[in-house]
């Protein structure tokens, strides 16, 4: 049977198959509507891209779908083993299929030339620097395409120096492997889909490095030490790739840590809209933050900040509107103008002109005098009349045209993002 003589010629990567083979089942049997998103089901299955939706009221974390990630928060919390659970996961049947057939054409190259534990030891590598490469980068990703392209970052030094795997790594399976690089390069920079190049990348590089260590006879053995003692490295690695502090979103989540003080969670919160200037959610909160703390002027100051990062946040504006309109009613000298100038600078006149009115308007709902809350009860043909519930409800603030952040002059009417 062709399957058991592929089996025996490559084992390990036959098993490295069917362990993404059954991940993949398990997920989409609880990637249904009535259970999980894929999302939740890719975490259930150990997966380390865990999402955070920004903006969400509560102080926790949720899945959510990927356009709202901050990190995989769970590394984040210890869980260093999601990374090479990673490797395993594939995003559809068509992903699973083209890394399948990968590993199966050129594991039948490789690992007949291998002993088990030399070859064993050149895919665990892999798997764990592709892991901790991704996560430092931030580019996490899902699938054994770097994996496979350790095998032919390996082979391609091989083929140079071994007829017979010249014969059967051809030249245009070369060319083919450094297109479809290109073509993922490609595909991710024109957002027409997201793809984890920095796995293939590093993936490539380590079989390269394991090829020019381990296959030049002439090689020292100093320098293959030094490659295989090198690999204690990924210690650090990993426990960076756990610790990032470099990153506003490690930050974030850090900031709503159960037993946290209030004053750490200030400086979380302030790193992160450091670190991170885009992440909108961490400005409204510490905006939220410093008005609890009884600085409404400062959260003012915060929000316009983060306005000026985020100008397609409406969120971030309605916090500014709000905040100026308090201070409006609470002072006989608003700061707003004031601020709006130390923030948006040469964009100041046109910034100030759309804040000011909103908040005028806000103004307006907000100081109801009885008369006008009889019309707003819609009661005003006859204010002795009884006042339905249904007219007590809220009315819901029109949404706001959100601001094109490419524009200097995004704040002016008419213009939207």
């Amino acid at each position: 049977m062709p399957v058991f003589r592929i089996f025996k010629e490559a084992p390990l990567s036959i098993c490295l198959i069917w362990t993404a083979c059954i991940l993949f089942v398990g997920v989409w049997s609880d990637a249904t509507p009535a259970r999980n998103s894929f999302n939740a089901a890719l975490h259930k299955w150990g997966a380390a891209i865990e999402t955070v939706r920004l903006g969400s009221e509560s102080g926790g974390s949720q899945l959510a779908e990927m356009e709202s990630t901050i990190g995989p928060t769970h590394v984040w919390d210890g869980e260093w083993w999601r990374l090479l659970v990673d490797n395993f996961h594939h995003v559809n049947l068509l992903h699973l299929l083209l890394n399948g057939v990968g590993m199966t054409i050129l594991g039948r190259i490789i690992e007949p030339r291998m002993s088990h534990a030399t070859y064993f030891s050149f895919i665990a590598g892999a798997i764990l620097t592709v892991g901790a490469i991704s996560a430092l980068t931030g580019e996490l990703g899902i699938g054994l395409s770097g994996v496979l392209y350790a095998l032919v970052g390996i082979l391609f030094v091989w083929r140079d120096r071994d007829e017979s795997i010249a014969e059967q790594f051809t030249y245009p399976m070369l060319i083919g492997a450094g297109l479809w690089l290109m073509a993922c390069q490609i595909l991710t920079y024109t957002e027409l889909m997201k793809i984890g190049n920095i796995a293939h990348y590093t993936g490539f590089i380590y079989g390269w490095m394991w090829g020019q260590v381990y296959l030049e006879k002439q090689q020292k053995l100093i320098f293959r030490f030094l490659f295989g003692v090198g690999h204690l490295l990924l210690i650090p690695a990993f426990w960076f790739a756990m610790n990032p502090f470099w990153m506003g979103a490690w930050h974030y989540h850090l900031a709503f840590e159960k037993g946290i003080s209030s004053r750490q969670q200030l400086e979380h919160l302030q790193t992160a809209c450091l670190r991170d200037p885009t992440l909108n959610d961490a400005w409204w909160r510490l905006s939220v933050l410093y008005e609890k703390n009884n600085d409404p002027r400062l959260a003012m100051r915060v929000a316009m900040e983060g306005l000026k990062h985020n100008r397609g946040s409406q969120k971030l504006l309605d916090r500014t509107v709000d905040l100026w309109a308090i201070d409006t009613l609470r002072t006989e000298e608003p700061i707003g103008p004031s601020f709006v100038q130390q923030v948006f600078g040469e964009e100041a006149e046109p910034w100030n002109a759309k804040l000011s009115q909103q908040a005028n308007q806000e103004i307006q709902r907000m100081s109801w005098s009885p008369e006008s809350l009889v019309e707003l009860m819609g009661q005003s043909g006859n204010p002795n009349s009884a006042i339905s519930l249904d007219s007590l409800k809220p009315k819901k603030r029109d949404s706001q045209p959100l601001f094109d952040p490419e524009s200097p002059n995004s704040a002016r009417e008419g213009e939207l993002f």
